[in-house]
This record gives C-alpha cells, structure tokens and sequence, in this order.
C-alpha cells in the first residue's frame, strides 16, 4: 500500500507513487504517461496512469503540452519540485515548457534510459571519469553538453549522441572531439550514436571507421 503526505494544501495529499512520478520528472523533465508506464511507476492500465496525472496537474504540481502528432507530456511545477525538496528556484528551466524539437529530444533519452536501464550521470560525475583531459579536448566535447548524455555500464563511460536535427558532418565532427580525449581515456569511452533509419545507420557505420575510438549505432523507430 502506498504511504501518504501532505501535499501543499490540506486537501492535496500525495502518495508514494506520485513521489515517484515526481522525482522521474525531475530527472527527465519531459515524459509521457507510456514512459512512466514502461518505467515501471504505474503498474495499472494507461487510463488510471492518466487519471492520476490528471489529478497531480489538477491540484498543481504537473503541467502537461501536447506535440503536434498529438502525444501528451508532462513537466514539473515548482510545487512539484517543492513537494520532492528540489533545490531549484522557481524560475528554473525544470519548471518551463520547450519548444517541440526539445521536448522530443528529451522523450527520446528517456526512452533510451529506459530500454537500457541506464541513469543518466550528472556533470560532477562526468568531469569526474574524464579527469585528465585537457581543455581543448573537453571544450570541444562539451560546446554540445547541452545535447549530449552520459551513463556507465561495468565502469566504462558511454556517451550517447542522438542523429536528430543533426548533420552527417555534424555528427563527424562530434565524434571527432572525443578522439581528441587521450589514448588512455579513450580507450575507456564507448561513443553511442542514436539514429532512427536504417539507412543512415549504414551512412553512419562508413563514417566512423576512420576515428580511432569505440563506437556503436543503434537504429530506433521515431514515434513522436
């Protein structure tokens, strides 16, 4: 059975799953009631998993967009945030909507954590695996921080880097940075590149045969 708290007012009470929802979102930012679904949040049919979310956006602590495929999303409030002791002024990009492109590049590593099981690391731990590096190389790793995500498995490093909006030499040219890394941290990077045709997959596989560093593609249907 779930344990409650008191929400903000006197009647707004949250239960430990909608805890959960809270903290997913936290980390997210975006995500849909099938991704919370597949997390493994709401283990009941899709309308009572909408009915709560109807219910958390009803008393504050969601707001929700819709894409124009028509697909709803949620985001935290700053009282959602408040409700999870987030640190974060209420003015924090957290609390804000985003325009569509953005919104659905992060539903996509939300999928992608999901399906692999991954949590994405923050900066502290990133900087922290490439402690070593030198300026030129992480300047030229993190000028698309914003874009890219971290995540380890068995101790080694993976960045991951979505093919979305991006172009072939683009997508060189990322690569490229992390080859700037030195051999000794290169070696222990594995560079994961998202891609969503299989055609490009296989332009992608005769791109990277020329950089001296791990890399795998993996092909992905674009459902928003």
């Amino acid at each position: 059975m779930d344990a409650f708290y008191g929400g903000i007012g006197d009647d707004k009470i949250l239960t430990e799953r909608d805890h959960q929802v809270l903290r997913f979102l936290a980390e997210s930012r975006f995500c849909t009631p099938d991704q919370l679904i597949k997390a493994g949040i709401f283990k009941c049919s899709r309308k009572r998993c909408l009915n709560r979310l109807i219910d958390l956006k009803k008393d504050g602590f969601l707001k929700s967009g819709r894409l124009s495929q028509g697909q709803a999303y949620y985001f935290l409030t700053p009282a959602g945030g408040e409700a999870i002791e987030l640190p974060d002024p209420w003015y924090s990009r957290r609390y804000r909507n985003a325009r569509e492109n953005k919104v659905v590049r992060e539903l996509i590593y939300t999928d992608f954590a999901i399906t692999m099981e991954v949590k994405y690391l923050d900066r502290k731990d990133i900087f922290d695996c490439l402690n070593g590096a030198g300026y030129e190389a992480l300047n030229k790793i993190f000028k698309a921080q914003d874009r890219d995500r971290y995540f380890k498995i068995n101790e080694v490093l993976h960045a991951l880097i979505l093919d979305y909006y991006y172009s072939l030499k683009s997508l060189a040219a990322r690569v490229s940075a992390y080859t700037k890394l030195p051999h000794e941290l290169r070696d222990k990077v594995v560079i994961n590149i998202l891609t969503f045709s299989l055609s490009r997959k296989a332009q992608l596989a005769r791109l990277i045969t020329k950089y001296p560093i791990n890399v795998k593609i993996y092909k992905a249907d674009l459902k928003y």
